[in-house]
């Protein structure tokens, strides 16, 4: 069972995740629930709300891409739309992913390529 640091760290990661409570819940193998229970039990434990960074915005550039189709979730991916995403992070480092990608996997590499200092 995990302990009350754990969660403070699970929720901490959640929110500055900027994923949704189900999709960090999914990626991480915890019940949402549990993560909204948590995070409602440490803020009322500390008289405050968690601390987390807020929110930014980056900018984002539109390219022109030879895609007949702009790329659609659950689509078989074709040569038209094979070029997926690709996301510049403010640190330089770029991300392209395919539209195929592992959702699970792609969170994974960006948090342990986050925490390294690679990324």
């Amino acid at each position: 069972m995990a302990t009350r640091a754990e969660w403070s760290e699970r929720v901490e990661r959640w929110k500055q995740s900027g994923l949704s409570a189900k999709a960090f819940a999914g990626l991480e193998g915890l019940k949402v629930q549990s993560l909204y229970w948590w995070t409602s039990r440490l803020r009322t434990s500390s008289g405050a709300a968690l601390q987390s960074t807020p929110p930014r915005f980056l900018p984002v550039r539109v390219v022109k891409s030879p895609q007949a189709h702009p790329a659609r979730v659950g689509v078989a991916p074709s040569p038209a739309i094979a070029a997926g995403i690709e996301l510049a992070l403010p640190n330089g480092c770029i991300v392209r992913v395919q539209e195929d990608f592992d959702a699970t996997t792609l969170a994974r590499l960006l948090r342990v390529a986050g925490g390294t200092g690679a990324c």
